[in-house]
Order: structure tokens, then sequence, then C-alpha cells
């Protein structure tokens, strides 16, 4: 991930339903921009980038932004033993089509882990 984008998730939602959740955020190229009008002293072709601001990019899934993996605070062994973002990750992959074994490839664990995650619910 680039250290220039930005995503923005949704997380309370009093009316409607929510669109921006963890699997369909918008991400953002943080740049600058030249939102002043030409002035008359300068020179021709001169861009003034004085305004800092938010260029669109795509809609990803928030798990593919995360460097790190979140792993719930709590006692349980089971909750604590399969942090949260590589099971979601695995299941999106699983719904995508893939095999055990592409998955683990991909996530580069082991089969087994594989299959614990998918059935972990």
């Amino acid at each position: 991930m680039s250290p220039d984008l930005r995503y923005v998730k949704q997380i309370k939602v009093r009316t409607g339903r929510p669109e921006h959740t963890g699997e369909n955020v918008p991400v953002f190229e943080l740049k600058k921009f030249d939102n002043s009008t030409p002035m008359a002293h300068a020179a021709e072709g001169e861009i003034n980038d004085n305004f800092l601001g938010f260029k669109f990019v795509e809609f990803a899934c928030e798990d593919d932004h995360l460097d790190i993996e979140i792993k719930p605070a709590t006692n349980d062994s089971r909750r604590s033993k399969y942090g949260g973002s590589m099971v979601r990750r695995a299941k999106r992959l699983k719904a995508a089509g893939k095999s055990a074994g592409a998955i683990a490839r991909e996530l580069d664990i082991s089969k087994t882990t594989v299959r614990r995650y998918l059935a972990y619910a």
C-alpha cells in the first residue's frame, strides 16, 4: 500500500443502509491541487500546487489496506488463535471460488489452517 493512499469506512448509519463497509471502502490518493485562480503576476504555465486534497482511486476491501494482523483482545483461545482479518480474507477467497490449496498459497499458510479458518464461525 502506498503511503499516499487513504480509505474511508462508513461506521455509523442513522438512516438508510450502509454503503461503504469493510468490503467496499473508497480509496483516495492524498495530493496537492491547484484550486486557485490564475494570478496576474504568475509566470506563463506556472502551476500553484497549494491545496491539499483527495483524488478518488477505486473501491476496495479494507483488509487489502491493513498492514497489521488484527487479533481480538479476549481470553477465548479459539478467537485469539484465529485472527479475524485472515479468516475474513480466507472466506472471501473461498467465496470467489478458490480452492483451499490456492488460498493457502496466497495467504502463505497451510491447507489445514485454511480449512480451520473456513470452518470458524
